[in-house]
């Protein structure tokens, strides 16, 4: 998926210096530790495993429950039948059967173990997310399930907007003037121009990351309510981009060290 972001940002600052601290971090949990762009949250503390390997169960016999429905009623209908009232799902409904209860017989054997017994540990994090859509990568002993994760990806690759992503001659940016570019002073940007202009050229302006003088510390604002619910990046959410980029020009009206860039980066 592609979207696109403004930057602004001291001039003579390396914007990959400034967007590094934004990048996916495509790396393993073990490997995550050392970089010092991702951090530890936890998302299931170790008190509340009990109630997690519970919700386990019940979503398991739910979901046995409703494959055996189906091998019921195939044992009444013919396979079109089947396959009308109830989809993809009649293909492989016995397999799916078979699986969940092969789980269930799995948690009757590690629902009492320790918390740190391996064999609790892979079934917690093999059926965790599905049951309750809690993250449970990491397993610390004390602490509980969490994830080791860079609160703030964007993106994996990204180019200042350019005929290459975008039909040639497409400029986001609008000046006082009435003058289009994808890099300008931020004195010169006309804020409503260059928003209504934004919006017209696409539906997926969701993010503005602005840095104030040290590129680890530039600060994400996003409208992106799927990417950024989560309690340790949720504070990034704004209502308003065009407020914030308002807010952001008055605060730093004249002063001529800051520029505007567009950016296109698929995430």
């Amino acid at each position: 998926m592609h979207s696109q972001c403004l930057v602004i940002h001291p001039r003579g600052m390396e914007l990959a210096d400034l967007l590094y601290y934004f990048q996916e971090v495509d790396k393993t949990q073990e490997e995550k530790i050392s970089d010092d762009r991702c951090n530890f949250y936890l998302t299931i503390p170790e008190e509340k495993i009990p109630t997690l390997l519970d919700n386990i169960r019940d979503d398991l016999e739910k979901d046995g429950d409703e494959y055996l429905e189906v091998l019921n009623y195939r044992s009444f209908h013919t396979y079109d039948e089947t396959r009308e009232e109830y989809g993809s799902s009649a293909r492989i409904c016995l397999e799916l059967y078979k699986y969940k209860i092969d789980c269930l017989k799995e948690y009757v054997v590690v629902k009492d173990l320790p918390c740190d017994d391996p064999r609790q540990i892979q079934f917690i994090k093999t059926h965790a997310y599905s049951a309750t859509e809690e993250i449970s990568e990491v397993y610390i002993k004390g602490r509980g399930y969490g994830t080791f994760r860079n609160p703030y990806e964007l993106w994996d690759y990204y180019t200042v907007i350019n005929e290459h992503r975008f039909p040639k001659h497409t400029m986001f940016l609008v000046d006082v003037e009435g003058f289009k570019s994808n890099r300008m002073g931020l004195d010169e940007l006309d804020v409503p121009a260059t928003v209504g202009n934004i919006n017209e050229l696409t539906c997926v302006w969701e993010h503005i990351i602005f840095c104030k003088d040290k590129s680890d510390e530039s600060v994400l604002f996003t409208t992106d309510e799927i990417s950024f619910k989560y309690p340790w990046n949720k504070h990034c959410l704004v209502n308003d981009l065009e407020q914030v980029l308002k807010n952001i020009q008055k605060e730093f009206k004249g002063n001529d060290e800051y520029i505007v860039k567009a950016l296109d980066f698929h995430i």
